[in-house]
């Protein structure tokens, strides 16, 4: 999916700042129920116009064109490759 891709182009992009964590977790969070968001105020405060739009996006990831269920599940593998620490976000 496009939508993803982009996610963890800005992820990588971000390094391992907090605004990273939370792009992430809002990423986790959309592929998966079991895992929780990030608070709206610290998307608000936290992240510039571009990234706001991205997470705009992720709220409404099934009208992305290209939807797969088959990606969300690759791109939580992705996270947990790169040594983000996902279960941490589970609501389990």
């Amino acid at each position: 999916m496009k939508l993803l891709d982009e996610l963890k182009e800005r992820i990588v992009q971000m390094g391992s700042s907090s605004s990273a964590g939370r792009l992430a977790r809002i990423g986790a969070s959309m592929c998966h129920d079991s895992y929780s968001s990030v608070p709206f105020l610290d998307i608000s405060v936290g992240f510039d116009q571009s990234n706001r739009e991205l997470v705009k996006r992720c709220l409404f990831i099934t009208d992305e064109p290209d939807y797969s269920n088959a990606d969300q599940f690759e791109f939580l593998h992705w996270l947990e490759q790169r040594g983000w620490d996902i279960e941490r976000w589970s609501n389990k």
